[in-house]
């Protein structure tokens, strides 16, 4: 199962797998990175990098390593534990045991698709949580209201009928009040003449 999700990972450049290397005995055992490294190979090779979760710190005083990364993404006691983390550092998914179609047709698929967006903040569909511009940015030219691409009697005629049948669309809010009425009738034939 792991080599069928590695290989569907590593198609992907957007995705990184890693493997945990954890010391979650009552009294571990300290390794130098060389012994590290052993315990990995020892582990299997699945062409990703190992990373080592738990820390030596003892923030809480008692005299004991927290463990404070590896108890954050466990969610049990038991090994192993599998953490789906998103572009902005978020923790979207834990595990105990792995199910590999959730994995290729759920999960993967759900944080891909939240990756994706308009990164481009003067676009009119600026996603700040995107990683990475999908080609969606919109750019809409003030005065169009109808978004035919230009300006004219037509979205004269479309906002008025916006103002009255009481319905807001921002890009038609011409003066930014929260508000549709004439003063945005207004600007909009100042736009269309020229003033």
């Amino acid at each position: 199962m792991m080599d069928e999700l590695l290989e569907g990972i590593n198609e992907n450049e957007h995705l990184k797998f890693i493997v945990s290397l954890d010391n979650n005995e009552v009294n571990p055992m300290l390794y130098n990175c060389t012994e590290w490294g052993d315990l990995y190979s020892e582990y299997g090779d699945f062409g990703n990098d190992p990373m080592i979760l738990n820390g030596d710190e003892d923030l809480d005083g008692d005299g004991y390593p927290d463990n404070y990364i590896w108890n954050m993404l466990s969610p049990a006691t038991t090994y192993s534990a599998y953490a789906f983390i998103d572009h902005n550092m978020v923790v979207r998914y834990m595990f105990e045991t792995p199910n590999l179609y959730d994995f290729q047709y759920n999960y993967i698929p759900s944080m891909l698709d939240d990756l994706y967006g308009c990164t481009d903040d003067n676009a009119s569909n600026y996603d700040d949580s995107a990683g990475i511009d999908d080609g969606s940015c919109e750019y809409y030219i003030t005065g169009d209201i109808n978004l035919d691409g230009q300006i004219n009697i037509l979205d004269i005629v479309q906002l008025a009928n916006m103002i009255l049948s009481d319905a807001y669309q921002e890009s038609a809010d011409l003066n930014g009040d929260g508000n549709l009425n004439i003063l945005d009738i207004v600007q909009l034939v100042n736009i269309i003449l020229g003033g």
